[in-house]
């Protein structure tokens, strides 16, 4: 097994980060329509994509194409974008998220907070969701100093508009007290480290005690 901080990095440099994202897009969308036609139409699939990608000229056209081979409604997938979006050609990637977000596409911002942001830009983004990078869920629970900044980062999302997400959480004490703090929902290892295709929809829709005890 190789990490993904290992591989996508020279994915992105040598430019085949184009092909295998345009693959996993797609594969994505394929099992999200063997999900919906096995009756879970409620599920929807978030897809991370990259600045390289993101400038492509056909980008729209390709998801547009995808979703529609797929058989899939444009509102059940969710672009993710780095707020390395940001340092290069930001008007033009958000010409492009402008163009997904007239399909229906949803747009979230993933790891925020470990980039370099700028309000203006957040603010011209078409943006559905926010999701909280881990570095700053890791300690919150104890009182850290990364508390007063994940509070507002939340109220910031919050007041433009945003469904925030808490990235890596591992603990009922983070999850407890991201709840505290008004974060609308939160993904990591508590709940379950990746799973392969099969062992999703059994879990996803059985009545553990992980649900039981995260229910909010």
């Amino acid at each position: 097994m190789i990490s993904p901080g290992i591989f996508i990095p020279i994915a992105e440099e040598t430019g085949q980060i184009v092909l295998l994202g345009e693959s996993v897009l797609r594969q994505a969308c394929h099992d999200l329509a063997r999900w919906h036609q096995a009756g879970y139409s409620a599920l929807s699939v978030a897809v991370n994509v990259s600045n390289r990608q993101l400038h492509q000229k056909h980008f729209p056209q390709l998801v547009e194409k995808t979703m529609l081979d797929a058989k899939l409604p444009f509102s059940c997938l969710e672009i993710e974008i780095t707020e390395s979006l940001f340092m290069a050609n930001a008007d033009e990637a958000i010409k492009t998220l402008n163009e997904l977000r007239e399909l229906g596409v949803r747009i979230s911002i993933d790891d925020f907070g470990t980039g370099y942001s700028s309000m203006s830009y957040l603010q011209r983004l078409p943006l559905n969701k926010l999701k909280i990078d881990k570095c700053f869920i890791d300690k919150v629970a104890t009182g850290s100093g990364n508390v007063p900044i994940t509070e507002t980062m939340i109220q910031l999302a919050h007041n433009l508009g945003l469904y925030v997400v808490a990235e890596g959480v591992e603990t009922i004490d983070q999850c407890n007290y991201l709840r505290k703090l008004d974060c609308d929902s939160f993904q990591g290892f508590y709940y379950s480290r990746p799973l392969p295709f099969e062992q999703c929809i059994p879990y996803l829709f059985a009545e553990t005690k992980v649900q039981k005890q995260c229910a909010g």
